[in-house]
Formats: C-alpha cells, sequence, structure tokens
C-alpha cells in the first residue's frame, strides 16, 4: 500500500513508528503469520528506501570510527529488519565485525575491530 499526502508526516515521525504499527495491525486482522509479514509493506514517501540509505552510511561511518581508534561502536537500539541492512552493509568491510547485542526492543548492533 502506498500512502502520501499532507498527513505523510504522521506516519513516518519517530522512524515511522505509526507506519510500522498499520503494518503489524493488518498482518494480524488478516490474519498472517509474523513469517508472512516480509511479503507486506506499506509505503509512505519513499520512505524505506531513504532509511535504508541512512542505515547504510551511518554504518559505513560507524565503521570508520571503529577502525581507527580499534574500539567498539554500538548503534541505538533498532527493528529487526534495520539490524539486518546494517549487518549486510558492513559484510564487505573485512577490518570490522558486527554483532547483535541486547534483547527484544533494546536490540542493537555492535560494530568491532575484525580482530
Amino acid at each position: 500500500m502506498d500512502s502520501s499526502g499532507a498527513d505523510a508526516d504522521l506516519l513516518l515521525e519517530k522512524n515511522a513508528t505509526l507506519l510500522h504499527a498499520l503494518e503489524y495491525v493488518t498482518v494480524k486482522a488478516v490474519r498472517l503469520d509474523d513469517d508472512q509479514l516480509r511479503p507486506m509493506a506499506f509505503v509512505c514517501d519513499d520512505w524505506r528506501r531513504m532509511r535504508m540509505g541512512e542505515l547504510q552510511m551511518m554504518a559505513q561511518v560507524a565503521a570508520d570510527r571503529v577502525v581507527d581508534p580499534g574500539s567498539p561502536f554500538a548503534l541505538s537500539p533498532m527493528k529487526a529488519r534495520e539490524r539486518s541492512i546494517v549487518h549486510l552493509a558492513l559484510r564487505n568491510r573485512p577490518e570490522v565485525r558486527t554483532e547483535g547485542e541486547g534483547v527484544g526492543p533494546e536490540r542493537k548492533v555492535v560494530i568491532r575491530p575484525a580482530n
């Protein structure tokens, strides 16, 4: 479903919390299993594509910060879909490795030197 218009900003506030909530409620309303959630996505003003680019850039900048001093860097907690984007963005950077840390909504990606 593609949403845009005057109220699009409301859907996209706080990293699209309302947009994600609408997806979740829709999946539950049509009684899809959680593993069937991936094919369903709501789109609003191309937010997902822009967020993916933002996460990829953030991952590269954070990796650069890890390589120089050699200290781990923890990103803010994020949803599984976003953590996956970070892991994938750094898979071709042999000088760093990524790990998930935390539980539930506090789960985050930690970038560490590879050695």
